[in-house]
């Protein structure tokens, strides 16, 4: 074969030969301007200068790659407890600008400094508000973030130095518009507040000051003077507070109340004397109470609850040095007050059940629910004590529930293996080197921690993690039972989980009108001697009596028991047995007619104390123990699970119709209840009572903060609703034994059949008697039968029982 060079192959071969060695070439070139020291190419893309686009660029990439270091890892998420301060801050000071503002009075003051004298209305008035009010005192002014105090230090030294400079000139133009009667300072031409300079105000309150002597002894006489008393004129007392500080450059006017003016006159700001006095003017009509604030009233507080005094109008007197904070004696006749001055009941700042101690398993973490937040029980052997935890875990939110109890007692995350002690501080990370940073002592590595207490054999906790609330059972306890901690008592427990919300569960536990159908065939009611039937369920009058009813609940009356209702989950019911029953009535007459509570002597008391949980929106929980001081072998002969049977039987027979009951509520409005329900009856009457407490108190439902909106779950199927176990059996420690125990004997029972029927046909006839195979037979058809019953009360008491009210 011939290789010419002018072949088609040799001619491509060639071109290919001068390409590559022209892209040889010029990668040399490129070389070699790289590498031409100051001149490189890289170098000048890089750039000398640190905020090159290129630097800039490698650092946010790396910024960017570093997920330790995103904003999301160090923004603080508030907590409901923050959200509810920082509300209550705006509110305080909106109210306060709309006021001043009503009132035309100036906001600000010559130096707003923490120091002054002079810092204007607005923030004395927030001061004062604080004053009063404990919950505002403590996140307003010096108490809020450095950037919600209202004002700056730095700046208001700056801005004073500078109108220092000024001083002279300002000084002089004052006092050349005074002479003349022109320009901003004079009090006749005063069109708006912000339009005038502090001298004005100083001016027109001096001159309120001169006549303030004169004033006061007018008033005097009005309100000491028996013919033209206040109730004559028609009018109303309102409280005006004028604040007068001697010898300084200061003077202002708050106004509390609405249409007339009092006058207050104090040596200085820390002593004041507040005077109530008639007026004639008209009040003026706000669209909203003005200064709204929820005031908690603590535990040992000096100032008497607002809602046990309904007064016409509240005198204060607080003269250095003596201080009062009493109220005045309110008048004999009783009038409403306004939803202002009432309390308001905060969710929060309670003590919640979560389960009693007997149906806790130290061995393992346990999964529960309360005001809408997830929490992990689990017992710490090292402290010998119930700790609650926030139910996740701060390395990536896995639930803590969900991980076990190590060789050491401490609560391990089963997803990476992080544990912590019972004071919530990381103890291990196994990811972190030995040799490292301890990063487990970090504060980000702890996991939240509730405060939480047994008391009457119930594991209780407060829901606020904050660590200021660490010591709160020092000044608030969760509410005692004596009965549960008395040794002549039985105490038997159970609990259940409940699909309808807290509001309709202690509402169907306060109505014992029900009772007769609700779940008739299941419990007897006691009648009254000489009483008629009016019908087969035996319903009759109920008479009931709400007797004292305040923020923290209310005691009822209902002819022979009494009734206690402590907010917000406790509702118990009590009363003596042994006591003349011809009348209807356990009490003796002298109790009857002196309407006390029978004392707690030697007769036969039976208690029913019912502790309702708020779990969620269309969920709650029921705890439930009735001690009673008499028949106490029974319980210690009668299981538990044997009671908790016919309780949840109970339990079952108007379970669905409150479900399906608590949508049409929701759907009407919880506060339009009173209106949509009709209950003319007093047997209705704690029911009402409760409707009342929580509409007055609560907004008439649960505060969820923002964990839910209200809005109710999807309604499940019957069969789901009234499932038994998952409900009760796998929380309650003695009914899961014994389902454990049941369906073990019916695999037993079920073996002997088999077998039994396996011996008799592999045996000859010759061995066994007919007698005997007689006998093997039988047993055998008892067994299996006795499985088959077993196995339909297990699935009946422990699963599913249906309750059909019109077959009864």
């Amino acid at each position: 074969m011939s290789t010419s060079s002018n072949t088609p192959f040799f001619k491509h071969l060639q071109i290919l030969q001068a390409s590559t060695t022209t892209i040889k070439t010029s990668i040399v070139e490129a070389w070699k301007k790289v590498n031409d020291g100051k001149k490189c190419a890289f170098l000048a893309h890089v750039g000398t200068n640190l905020n090159s686009i290129h630097r800039c660029a490698v650092s946010k990439c790396a910024n960017l790659l570093n997920q330790g270091l995103h904003l999301d890892k160090f923004v603080q998420q508030q907590t409901t407890v923050q959200i509810g301060r920082n509300r209550l801050r705006l509110k305080a000071t909106i109210d306060s600008v709309k006021y001043l503002t009503l009132h035309n009075c100036a906001l600000r003051g010559r130096d707003e400094r923490s120091t002054s004298s002079n810092r204007g209305n607005c923030i004395d008035l927030i001061e004062f508000l604080g004053s009063y009010n404990p919950d505002v005192h403590e996140v307003v002014l010096h108490n809020a973030p450095q950037n919600a105090s209202y004002h700056s230090e730095l700046a208001e030294k700056l801005a004073i130095d500078n109108d220092d400079d000024n001083g002279e000139e300002e000084e002089e133009e004052e006092k050349e518009e005074v002479v003349t009667g022109k320009g901003k300072n004079q009090i006749r031409n005063l069109k708006r507040a912000g339009d005038t300079r502090w001298g004005s105000h100083l001016a027109s309150i001096s001159s309120l000051m001169d006549l303030f002597s004169a004033t006061c002894l007018v008033l005097k006489d009005i309100i000491n003077d028996p013919d033209t008393t206040a109730a004559a004129y028609g009018i109303g007392a309102v409280v005006v507070v004028v604040v007068a500080r001697e010898g300084e450059d200061y003077g202002g006017a708050v106004v509390a109340g609405g249409g007339a003016m009092e006058a207050l006159r104090a040596s200085s700001l820390s002593s004041y004397q507040f005077i109530t006095i008639p007026h004639r003017l008209p009040r003026p009509q706000f669209e909203k109470p003005m200064l709204n604030f929820p005031v908690n009233h603590r535990p040992n507080s000096h100032f008497l609850p607002i809602h046990n005094s309904k007064v016409e109008s509240k005198l204060f007197t607080a003269t250095s040095p003596a201080v009062s904070t009493e109220f005045v004696d309110p008048p004999e006749q009783e009038l409403e007050i306004q939803d202002s001055a009432e309390e308001k009941f905060d969710w929060f700042a309670q003590w919640y059940p979560i389960m009693p101690v007997c149906d806790l398993d130290k061995r393992v973490p346990h999964a529960k629910k309360v005001m809408g937040l997830d929490v992990v029980v689990w017992w710490d052997r090292n402290e010998n004590a119930w700790k609650v935890f926030d139910d996740m875990c701060p390395h990536r939110l896995a639930p803590l529930s969900e991980g076990r109890i190590d060789q050491w007692g401490r609560l391990q995350c089963v997803y990476h293996g992080w544990c912590f002690n019972g004071s919530g501080d990381c103890k291990f990370i196994p990811q972190a080197p030995p040799e490292g940073p301890p990063v487990h002592t970090l504060k980000n590595a702890c996991a939240a921690v509730y405060p939480s207490v047994v008391q009457n054999d119930i594991v209780w906790f407060w829901p606020n993690s904050d660590p200021q609330h660490k010591d709160i059972l020092t000044k608030q306890k969760p509410p005692y039972m004596p009965e549960l901690d008395d040794p002549s008592y039985t105490k038997s427990m159970g609990n259940r989980e409940i699909p309808y919300g807290y509001e309709v569960l202690i509402e169907n536990l306060m109505d014992p009108a029900h009772v007769p159908y609700a779940h008739y065939g299941i419990m007897q009611v006691p009648r009254p001697k000489n009483s008629v039937k009016a019908d087969r369920e035996g319903g009759r009058p109920l008479e009931i009596s709400i007797k004292k009813s305040d923020l923290n609940g209310f005691i009822a009356r209902q002819e022979a028991a009494y009734s206690r209702f402590i907010a917000p989950c406790v509702f118990s019911a009590f009363t003596s047995l042994g006591a003349d029953q011809s009348n209807g009535s356990g009490t003796s007459a002298s109790q009857a007619a002196t309407k006390e509570e029978p004392s707690p002597v030697s007769q036969r008391r039976f208690v029913l104390i019912f502790i309702c949980v708020p779990v969620s929106p269309g969920n709650s929980r029921l705890i439930w123990v009735f001690p009673r001081n008499f028949g106490v072998w029974i319980d210690r002969i009668v299981p538990r699970w044997m009671f908790h049977v016919g309780q949840n039987l109970l339990l079952d027979s108007d379970l669905y119709l409150l479900h399906l009951e608590e949508r049409k509520i929701v759907d009407i409005g919880p506060s339009n209840w009173q209106n949509a329900c009709f209950v003319p009856t007093k047997s209705d009457a704690l029911v009402v009572g409760f409707r009342r407490w929580l509409k007055k108190y609560a907004g008439g439902q649960v505060d969820w903060g923002a964990k839910f909106s209200g809005a109710l779950p999807p309604s499940p199927p019957r069969e789901q609703l009234l499932d038994r176990y998952w409900s009760h059996v796998v929380n309650c420690s003695s009914c899961s034994v014994a389902y454990k125990g049941l369906n073990a004997l019916e695999v037993v029972l079920q073996v002997i059949a088999f077998a039994s029927i396996g011996i008799v046909a592999a045996v000859k006839q010759e061995i066994l008697s007919s007698a005997a195979r007689n006998t093997v037979v039988a047993v055998a058809v008892l067994c299996f039968v006795g499985s088959r019953w077993l196995s339909h009360f297990v699935y009946k008491n422990f699963h599913y029982h249906d309750y059909n009210h019109a077959h009864r």
